[in-house]
């Protein structure tokens, strides 16, 4: 199978979980309970694994920086560098995060926070409990929680949105406009932009009631299907 663009790498003593991330030169890969490995992308060579705790994530910043997490027991999420493999920060109690190459967005289990990539500088922090998924679609960022989702603004971490649902909301999917929610407990969800959303955005403070109503309405319930 070995060839021109391709490899077979039989690997022992491994423990791949997780979708994998391909960088310029590498392919990393998460081992849940212990450090992601890397691989040379060409060869399928080892190239080691990372410094810091497990994870079941993998993101690869704009700067070629790797995050992975969460860790074990209480989490926490990784940056490291990818040429040395060495640890170059962590976020404490981090659980998920996503970034749209300007900024991150960082889950803990009691905040929702935007991050520079360039300076490291805060942008906002927003209360969120028991956070413990997270996606982002365009200029908004959905967490799932326990019993319910919700929708926050990513330019200044309001709170736009949520939703009661039956179980932890653990699985997040954006598609076609719509978001899609898997539950613990088996529930799948759908939602999909309501026709209140096309009103211009303005700030909070400026709106009236009906239009901050009209904000938190972005989104509303796809009427259930029967079970035949």
């Amino acid at each position: 199978a070995n060839g021109s663009g391709r490899f077979v790498k039989r690997l022992e003593g491994v423990t791949l979980e997780g979708p994998i991330v391909v960088s310029r030169g590498a392919l990393i890969v998460p081992q849940g309970r212990v450090p992601p490995m890397l691989f040379r992308r060409s060869f399928g060579e080892s190239l080691g694994a990372l410094d810091g705790g497990g994870g079941s994530f993998v993101v690869l910043l704009s700067n070629e920086r790797i995050v992975h997490g969460p860790g074990n027991k209480t989490g926490w999420i990784t940056y490291s560098d990818q040429a040395s493999r060495e640890k170059i920060a962590a976020h404490n109690n981090g659980r998920a995060l996503v970034s749209d190459g300007v900024y991150s967005y960082v889950l803990t289990h009691t905040t929702l926070s935007a991050i520079d990539l360039k300076t490291q500088a805060e942008k906002w922090r927003a209360s969120c409990e028991d956070g413990m998924a997270l996606i982002g679609a365009g200029d908004v960022l959905f967490v799932g929680r326990a019993d319910d989702v919700a929708a926050y603004d990513a330019g200044d971490g309001r709170l736009l949105w949520s939703h009661e649902v039956d179980g932890r909301a653990s699985g997040l999917a954006a598609a076609g406009g719509q978001l899609y929610v898997s539950t613990d407990v088996g529930g799948i969800y759908s939602f999909t932009p309501s026709a209140k959303a096309v009103a211009p955005r303005q700030d909070a403070a400026d709106a009236s009631p009906s239009q901050q109503q009209a904000e938190l309405d972005r989104l509303a319930t796809i009427q259930e299907e029967p079970e035949e």
